[in-house]
């Protein structure tokens, strides 16, 4: 029998698919993604911690474990001091590849963070769902090698770069 209280709150539970994150190769080395949009969104945690995420599907990659045409993941949370860099870090260069020209960071504001992960409109003024913004834009990431300073775990250090 399970614990009384258990799954109180199941109705409320979000299901989610397995997550699959961009790593760097078992090697340590670099991998690299040529990556689409397919969404860009943020969300709540079950334990109430806000956060960015992008759905990107692999066009191309040295990493034998992302083939082309699967999805991959970038997560990001409020928790990180480094969140809204993060976030202007992967946003900027899909911007820049929107508008095929170059944008400085200072532009991703605000303004531009509501259109690219709520509800908007396109170049031709149709309504654009939530997350669906920057849908079919692509992006170059590369998966480094680092060491995190908070628990000295070896994690992947994402960059991102305008294709």
């Amino acid at each position: 029998m399970a614990k009384p209280g258990l799954f109180n709150k199941i109705a409320d539970a979000k299901m989610s698919l397995s997550a699959n994150y961009m790593r760097h190769l078992a090697d340590g080395g670099t991998a690299r993604f040529d990556l689409k949009v397919k969404r860009l969104y943020t969300d709540t945690t079950r334990k109430g911690i806000d956060f960015f995420t992008g759905e990107f599907e692999v066009l191309g990659s040295n990493h034998p474990e992302f083939k082309v045409g699967t999805t991959v993941n970038f997560y990001t949370d409020v928790a990180s001091d480094f969140f809204l860099s993060n976030v202007k870090a992967c946003v900027a260069p899909i911007i820049a590849n929107m508008v095929n020209e170059p944008v400085a960071e200072e532009m991703v504001d605000e303004k531009v963070m509501a259109d690219v992960v709520g509800p908007s409109k396109d170049k031709d003024g149709k309504d654009v769902p939530p997350g669906y913004y920057c849908t079919g834009a692509l992006i170059r990431a590369e998966a480094i090698k680092a060491i995190s300073k908070k628990s000295g775990k070896e994690v992947s250090r994402i960059n991102w770069f305008q294709v």
